[in-house]
Order: structure tokens, then C-alpha cells, then sequence
């Protein structure tokens, strides 16, 4: 009887040691809480078109269980092709021209929270139709690995109609006859340096070309051509010639006018205009 209280004191401090190490066991086992972080990229405007202005954002989120400390976020520009325009939050620019952003810390961002920063550049007017747009954005925090992510985006190419009329009627022998196209870009990209011709048949003499002002005329080849420069898109114009009818053509005869129109970057858009005496 007299052992009782040391086999009771024992007892305890075993119960009290195996608490502890199931205790310790435990706290081993469980992982601390960690943030992780993801970015995404990406270019709000619906295309880009050389010469116009393009958003982009940049969406931060916290996946993770923990809390991520002292966040940078970063973003590498397409300075070759585009011009930095504005960021929010404002950013701290890199380069002149600006070749990059860097954004003052963010101290801390719970799990499940996120960030997004929006920024706007300026197509260059020569970035042709098909060049590509890179544009990188980078994100880290204490603790944390680097992730990135790209949007690539061609820069859009112009679709470009050519719709020939004839505004006299009737096409008499011997007589003016007064024709045109209507050139349009039905977008969404720009067409650029545009120059219009178009080669005429030798039955159509002596021809004079109308608006817009400022075209050339090669008699060698008897074309006419504009040189128009750019188109936005939905733009259009129409360019106009006056001819002298061959006068010893029967009715019924076929003359042509055959437009060519080339612009930078894209294939030519040709049509055969056929002028026909009544």
C-alpha cells in the first residue's frame, strides 16, 4: 500500500509524456499555412489594330491557405511594337522608351484575395498586319516561387473590297465616259501605305483622272495611280476617271479597267471593271 502514490505519480507523468509527444507528433504533421499566387494576363481589346490603343490587365489571386507577404508584381512590355501609355495603380517605369513596370509592394494578400492592375499601350502605326504582340507579367512574394503568364496577340490585318461603278449611262462610241471604284476597309486592322491604280484598255483614250487629287499617270502602261496612305477600318474612298470612248467600237463592244490595290503587309485585291457600249 505504502508504493500506491509513487505507482500513481508515475502513471501520470507517463499520461503527461504521451500527451505531449502525440502533441508534437501533431504539430509535425500539420503544415503550416502558405499562399499561392496566380497570374493571369490578358488583352482586354478586342483586337489590335497598328496605330490604336490597346488594355491589357493583370489579375493576381491568392490560392493558397496562407497569407502572402510583401507581393511584386511586374510587367515586360512589347516596346518594340507598342508605346507605354498609363498603368493603375501607377507603376514605376523602366527604359526610355519604356520597356517595362514595377509596382510598389503589396504588404500583404489573404487567401482567396486578389489584385488586378490594368494597363494601356499604343500600337506603333508601322506594326504590320500579323505581328505578334508579347507582353509578360511576373509575380512573387516572400516565400514564394516567381510565376508568370503571356498574352500573344497578332496585330489585326485589314480586309480590303474594291467595288467598280460607272456613272454615265449610256456609254456612247465616241463620247466621255466617267467610271470609279470605291475602295473599302472592312477592318478590323488598319490598312497602311495603300496605293490604287488601275491599268485601262486602249479603247479608253485620252484619260484624266478625277478625285481624290494627287494621282500619277504612266501613258507607257496607261495606268493611273493614288497613292492613298492609310485606311482605318470602315474607312472607304472612291477614285474616278473620265475616258474618251474608242468612237469606231460597234454596241456591244468590251472595254476594261482592271483596279489593283496594294497595301503594306497584305496580298494585292485586284477587279476587272468591264465597260460596255450600248
Amino acid at each position: 500500500m505504502k508504493h500506491r502514490p509513487f505507482i500513481f505519480a508515475l502513471t501520470v507523468a507517463i499520461l503527461l509524456l504521451a500527451v505531449l509527444l502525440v502533441q508534437n507528433v501533431l504539430a509535425q504533421s500539420t503544415p503550416t499555412p502558405a499562399p499561392s499566387l496566380s497570374i493571369d494576363k490578358r488583352l482586354v481589346t478586342a483586337n489590335l489594330v497598328a496605330g490604336e490603343l490597346a488594355d491589357y490587365t493583370i489579375k493576381i489571386t491568392n490560392n493558397g491557405s496562407g497569407t502572402a507577404h510583401n507581393v511584386l508584381v511586374s510587367d515586360v512590355l512589347p516596346s518594340t511594337k507598342s508605346i507605354y501609355v498609363r498603368s493603375n495603380p501607377m507603376a514605376t517605369t523602366v527604359g526610355a522608351p519604356v520597356t517595362s513596370l514595377n509596382w510598389p509592394a503589396v504588404a500583404t494578400l489573404a487567401p482567396g484575395a486578389s489584385l488586378t492592375y490594368t494597363i494601356q499601350v499604343r500600337v506603333n502605326t508601322d506594326a504590320l498586319p500579323g505581328a505578334t504582340l508579347n507582353n509578360t507579367a511576373s509575380v512573387r512574394a516572400d516565400g514564394t516561387a516567381s510565376s508568370s503568364d503571356s498574352n500573344v496577340a497578332p496585330v489585326a490585318a485589314p480586309v480590303i473590297r474594291i467595288t467598280p461603278d460607272i456613272a454615265t449611262s449610256p456609254v456612247v462610241a465616241g463620247q466621255r465616259v466617267s467610271f470609279y471604284a470605291k475602295v473599302s476597309n472592312l477592318g478590323p486592322g488598319r490598312a497602311q501605305g495603300m496605293r490604287i491604280s488601275v491599268c485601262l484598255d486602249s479603247k479608253l483614250r485620252n484619260p484624266v483622272a478625277g478625285n481624290p487629287q494627287g494621282s500619277t499617270y504612266n501613258s507607257s502602261t496607261r495606268t493611273i495611280t493614288w497613292s492613298h496612305g492609310d485606311m482605318a477600318a470602315n474607312g472607304w474612298d472612291k477614285f474616278h476617271v473620265v475616258a474618251t470612248v474608242n468612237p469606231a467600237l460597234p454596241a456591244g463592244s468590251v472595254m476594261h479597267a482592271s483596279w489593283t490595290i496594294k497595301a503594306t503587309g497584305m496580298p494585292d485585291t485586284t477587279a476587272d471593271q468591264r465597260i460596255k457600249v450600248d
